[in-house]
């Protein structure tokens, strides 16, 4: 997904290729040649020849100098439209003429659906600004490389990439969605509901104490004084008994992977409801962990309101190599801290059988979401487990899943 700047600007720099007036050109002194058989017309070819090459010569003596920059979000969503802001700048003491962008130069899972776009004319040292909409349809990491940018001067018939200019990161986040996610059991234990704290009293608002403040915590929150005896801000805390702890795990037991530069479909749509899942359970349940095949992400030390940016974050360079572990049970270390599991997985519809009986025996809850392009329905109405769903893959993507 990311392209060397090196090879990007070397292949920026020495770019030439006709323009339609150029091809026309060509063409007809082809023509021109085929007649001089019959008539004699070598004195047109030669002036159509002279005419290619001078535009030829004064195109590379006469070309401008162009400093593309670009200012683009760090972070964006699959799907949505992402404005890009490119600052063309003439570094060059000689105005610039007929200068063009193209965006054909994006990578995979990038798509452009604008009008070409044309500077006419820029003064020396002059910058002019175009303003870009480009939509991504894949999550992940990726880089943009510096846009080419042609010169047709002076006679339209070659045009010459000027452009020269940084490559850009950015980060697309998988889409998600709000999914109706059953309530909580009534009848709770403490394990269940999750020995932990919460900067918002519950209906039983017990005073806890006071912790460090972090980054998201809400302002009103601080503890004013505690703040002026310590020197450091604090934010209250209060015992919570309404919200429960999870861990949500991520697991692909497929035996073999699509090659690399394929669309994975089964293992996008596992990422995608994985990001949804982490969305919605921000109101009763809050996520303590994620399990990124043998990685786990202890997300404890942050607020409740930056843990879901962080979940997308890492669930957007998320790969299928990287859930291809062999230990399963890591799981494990956070059983005793967590009220329920959420595990989504790809492979055979019985590859959780013996994690989830190991995880069930802590009195955990586990929830296991099957992701398939094939549901076994049958095996899912005979199965042991309360919590066990066969998840369409291709409805995930039509984004048709709203209730778990």
């Amino acid at each position: 997904m990311k392209v060397s700047r090196l090879q990007s600007v070397k292949r920026l720099k020495t770019a030439v290729r006709l323009t339609a007036s150029g091809n026309a050109l060509v063409l007809s002194m082809g023509f021109v040649l085929l007649a001089s058989v019959i008539i004699p017309a070598f004195g047109v070819l030669a002036c159509l020849s002279a005419m290619l090459i001078c535009s030829l010569i004064f195109g590379a003596l006469f070309k401008p100098r162009v400093l593309i920059t670009a200012k683009l979000p760090d972070q964006t969503t699959v799907g949505s439209d992402t404005k890009i802001e490119y600052s063309i700048q003439n570094t060059s003491r000689s105005h610039s003429f007929c200068l063009s962008l193209t965006l054909t130069d994006l990578p995979a899972g990038w798509r452009y659906a604008g009008q070409s776009l044309v500077v006419a004319h820029l003064k020396p040292m002059g910058t002019h600004t175009l303003h870009v909409t480009v939509t991504p349809t894949r999550r992940g990491l990726f880089t943009l490389p510096c846009p080419a940018c042609y010169s047709s001067f002076p006679f339209h018939l070659f045009a010459f990439n000027v452009a020269q200019g940084p490559a850009s990161s950015i980060t697309v986040l998988p889409a998600y969605d709000t999914l109706q996610i059953d309530a909580p059991m009534e009848s709770m234990t403490r394990q269940q509901v999750g020995a932990r704290h919460s900067p918002s009293p519950s209906h039983l608002p017990e005073y806890a104490g006071n912790r460090p403040f972090l980054s998201g915590d809400s302002l009103r929150h601080i503890d004013s004084r505690a703040w002026a005896r310590l020197a450091v801000p604090v934010v209250k805390e209060y015992h919570n008994d309404m919200q429960r702890h999870c861990a949500v795990w991520l697991r692909d037991h497929r035996k073999t992977l699509p090659p690399s530069q394929d669309w994975d479909c089964d293992f996008e749509a596992m990422v995608s409801l994985c990001a949804s899942v982490a969305y919605s359970l921000r109101r009763d349940t809050v996520v303590d962990t994620l399990i990124l095949g043998s990685e786990s992400h202890d997300l404890r030390s942050m607020s409740p309101d930056m843990r879901l940016p962080c979940i997308l974050e890492l669930l957007a360079g998320v790969g299928p190599e990287s859930l291809k572990e062999k230990d399963a049970y890591t799981v494990e270390s956070c059983l005793n801290r967590v009220a329920c599991v959420y595990a989504l997985y790809l492979g055979d519809h019985e590859a959780m059988v013996s994690t989830g009986q190991a995880i069930e025996h802590r009195g955990v809850e586990l929830h296991t979401l099957h992701v398939t392009q094939t549901p076994d329905l049958e095996s899912w109405a005979t199965t042991p487990y309360e919590h066990h769903l066969e998840i369409d893959t291709n409805a995930i993507l039509a984004r048709q899943i709203h209730v778990l």
